[in-house]
């Protein structure tokens, strides 16, 4: 029964396409009380758009068509689609295989790496595959190919040689300038671990959240180094960073390459114990107009079934009977 309706869904994503061939994707599947504001959060993280609409078909099953911004591949933006935990429940997406874009400058040339996520893109033989997510596993030097992994259930039938040609990294790492990208990112570095990320936020001075708080007082100069070292790493500025609760538990370099996409990041603290299953982070930009487009795009943001509330430290809720501490206070009694 349940295989039977997602079918009809599948179905239902293929024919609305035909019908509006200027469409770039169609999806289907989603929970029936979405309509296009709701297809609004949940595309807005993944990529940009010039059009969405809510559409139903013959069989009365909604199907939103979706329009990319120019400069977006819709086979990348598929793919990530097809990475979401409404995967499990039924969603289709649907690529529009007369669409192939031109690749952005800024992904040609793009260097892979073992375990890197990837896009399926520009298959000629096996069409079907375009827009897949896939986990890169080595480069076959014979083959001049790289072998893939898909995200299939069947272990026998989920390997494949590409040419590089045909990927697109599915979150484009910022670690490195052979990437042709530049800046830091804290994708190799373990996230900072606090064990309350609102207070971090909220409950520091000014000068401690621009990094003039702790130094060392004792100890060698190598000693000192280190502590300056250090907390040199966790300079956060209020202004460039945004708050986000009910993050789902991911790794240091999933969150990485999820918040990068936003502008060019300075450091991410993550709460070391979680609540119900949801992590709090406190992501921080070198620059505050990234803050605020990853603050615009990720509030009400659906991911792995969680839907995500970011703000800016400035309009984190305060606990009750807390008060702004002063410089040298120690923390407020509760």
């Amino acid at each position: 029964m349940m295989k039977s309706r997602h079918r009809k869904c599948e179905v239902a994503a293929e024919r609305m396409l035909l019908e509006e061939p200027t469409a770039d994707l169609s999806l289907a599947g989603f929970p029936a009380s979405w309509g296009e504001p709701q297809m609004r959060v949940f595309l807005g993280p993944v990529g940009d758009y010039d059009s969405i609409r809510v559409v139903k078909d013959q069989n009365d099953i909604p199907v939103c068509l979706v329009q990319m911004r120019k400069g977006h591949v819709p086979a990348l933006i598929a793919a990530r689609l097809k990475t979401s935990s409404l995967l499990a429940e039924g969603l289709k997406v649907v690529l529009n295989s007369n669409t192939t874009p031109e690749v952005p400058r800024s992904l040609v040339g793009y260097k892979f790496q073992a375990e890197e996520r990837a896009a399926l893109f520009n298959l000629r033989s096996q069409t079907d595959l375009n827009g897949s997510p896939c986990t890169i596993l080595s480069y076959d030097k014979e083959a001049s190919r790289w072998l893939v992994r898909l995200d299939l259930e069947d272990p026998a039938d989920n390997e494949i040689l590409v040419s590089e040609s045909n990927l697109l990294p599915l979150w484009p790492k910022t670690s490195s300038s052979d990437n042709g990208h530049s800046g830091h990112s804290p994708a190799n570095e373990p996230l900072e671990q606090k064990d309350d990320v609102m207070e971090e936020a909220h409950g520091e001075t000014p000068e401690q959240m621009d990094g003039e708080g702790e130094r060392a007082e004792d100890g060698s100069d190598h000693e000192q180094e280190e502590a300056r070292a250090k907390a040199s790493r966790g300079k956060v500025k209020a202004s460039h960073a945004v708050v986000v609760t009910g993050f789902p538990l991911w790794d240091s370099e999933r969150i990485t390459e999820y918040f990068a996409r936003f502008g060019e990041l300075r450091t991410i603290l993550g709460a070391d114990k979680a609540k119900h299953g949801k992590r709090k982070l406190l992501v921080a930009y070198c620059r505050k107009m990234n803050a605020r487009r990853s603050q615009s795009r990720v509030n009400g943001a659906e991911v792995d079934g969680f839907t995500l509330q970011a703000f800016f430290p400035e309009d984190a809720p305060k606990k009750k009977g807390q008060r702004r501490r002063a410089p040298g206070e120690g923390a407020a009694d509760e």
